[in-house]
């Protein structure tokens, strides 16, 4: 693998592991969906321009050859992933939300063999296993007492949720990749998801906009960088690599999430954290290697 691509998948890990903590700085001053709703509206213009000048005139056809499962995507992947994020942001730690994310392939797996009849072999069913045992491990180091009424409960099950949501997201674009590019299917799900904003941002708050400077840097980081930026590196060395092989560098995100957490927010870092973390990573490799085998 060419240093380049190395320094971009670096970068790209470095991107959305450092999204976590952005987005609990930034929920200091406004609301998880003013928020989801701030960062898209900036993000989606740029990638639908990046999308039109990969694809050329055919990039609008997009819009009109499966509207339903695009409003789809949009709904879950970029409305529901990001609002159920926000909210549990609030309640629970960067690194609980890395790391219960992070277990996103496992539900993909699942999903696929409901949706799309695809097999899970025995191998696979063992990845499954750990994964989802270490995902219930973080679930009950972040609520020891197992109080199913308590906020920090609540907020691993809109992790859970988002984490869901983002498979079902994944699962669309699985279906959809064999007549769309994946940058087509990011801005477009992207214009949906940003415009299904709109109603629950009506319904659920009273918009306000943040005043600090810092606050503002966190939003644009998210917006051009870990939105724009990321999306499309991830999408350039998706076309120069197997997928496989740059996929693997996405097992780093918790890590990263976690050190920026404990250096930058001084969020505690438990041994369970460390042993959830593991099992979870742990789980998705050997999912994934069984696939690739």
């Amino acid at each position: 693998m060419k240093a380049k691509t190395v320094l971009l998948m670096v970068f790209v890990v470095l991107a959305w592991g450092s999204a976590f903590p952005i987005v609990k700085v930034v929920l200091a001053e406004t609301t998880p969906v003013t928020l989801g709703f701030i960062r898209f509206l900036v993000a989606t213009p740029i990638l639908v321009l990046y999308a039109r000048l990969r694809s050329g005139r055919n990039y609008w056809r997009t819009f009109i050859e499966k509207p339903f499962l695009l409003a789809l995507m949009g709904l879950t992947g970029v409305m529901g992933y990001h609002v159920l994020q926000n909210f549990a942001a609030e309640v629970t730690s960067p690194t609980s939300q890395s790391i219960i994310v992070s277990s996103n392939p496992i539900m993909v797996t699942l999903l696929s063999a409901v949706l799309l009849k695809e097999r899970i072999g025995k191998t696979r069913i063992l990845g499954i296993a750990i994964g989802f045992a270490g995902v219930l491990l973080i679930v009950l180091s972040e609520n020891p007492t197992a109080s199913i009424s308590s906020s920090s409960f609540v907020g691993e099950l809109l992790n859970i949720g988002a984490a869901f949501s983002w498979a079902i997201y994944c699962v669309l674009s699985r279906k959809l990749a064999t007549s769309h590019t994946a940058i087509e299917l990011t801005a477009t799900s992207m214009v949906f998801g940003t415009v299904f904003f709109l109603p629950v941002l009506y319904l659920r708050e009273n918009p306000h906009l943040p005043t600090s400077l810092p606050v503002w840097v966190g939003i644009v980081e998210l917006s051009l960088v870990s939105s724009c930026l990321a999306y499309a590196l991830w999408n350039h060395l998706l076309s120069q690599e197997d997928a496989s092989k740059v996929s693997i560098s996405l097992f780093l995100i918790p890590v990263v999430s976690a050190a920026i957490s404990v250096a930058l927010l001084a969020e505690p870092l438990s041994p369970m954290d460390i042993i959830g973390m593991a099992m979870v990573i742990s789980g998705v490799l050997v999912a994934e290697r069984s696939k690739m085998s």
